[in-house]
């Protein structure tokens, strides 16, 4: 299977428009000012765990997105198989250090309703793999079931 397969059959009225760098980014630059100001309220071991667990998190969150590229949508479409970089080893890397890096963040901020906030966020990313996965295997069929035995999570 080679690195990447273009989508270039697909027809105009697919076809979704990129995002602006700027919105594409939007959340991160939101959430890491939510994990800075975290971090000034919290003391000690919390502040160390969110620090060692939180800024590795959020580096390998913006580099799996900068590796999707522009097969970064809201919607789950199938635009390209991406299999170099973070996704050679794992089919999510976005919603996994995205989500370890929210989990940093709640650590820090020790807030009951962040916790909530972040179980929802975790079903509802689950909830978006599954749809992201079927609309993958529908278009790529068997190099993603290929790829899918070879990459975690």
């Amino acid at each position: 299977m080679s690195a990447s397969k273009s989508a270039a059959s697909e027809s105009p009225a697919t076809a979704t428009r990129k995002w602006p760098v700027w919105l594409r980014y939007a959340d991160n630059a939101f959430f890491f000012a939510l994990f800075l100001f975290a971090l000034a309220r919290s003391k000690g071991g919390w502040r160390l765990a969110g620090v060692l667990l939180g800024l590795p998190s959020f580096v390998l969150w913006i580099i799996a997105k900068l590796q999707l590229g522009g097969s970064f949508t809201v919607t789950a479409q199938a635009r390209r198989l991406v299999t170099r970089g973070l996704y050679s080893r794992f089919r999510h890397p976005i919603y996994y250090f995205s989500t370890l890096f929210l989990l940093a963040t709640a650590l820090c901020l020790r807030n009951i309703y962040f916790y909530v906030y972040l179980l929802l966020m975790v079903a509802g990313q689950l909830w978006r793999i599954r749809s992201e996965e079927r609309a993958l295997l529908n278009k790529f069929g068997e190099d993603y079931r290929e790829y899918r035995q070879r990459t975690w999570f």
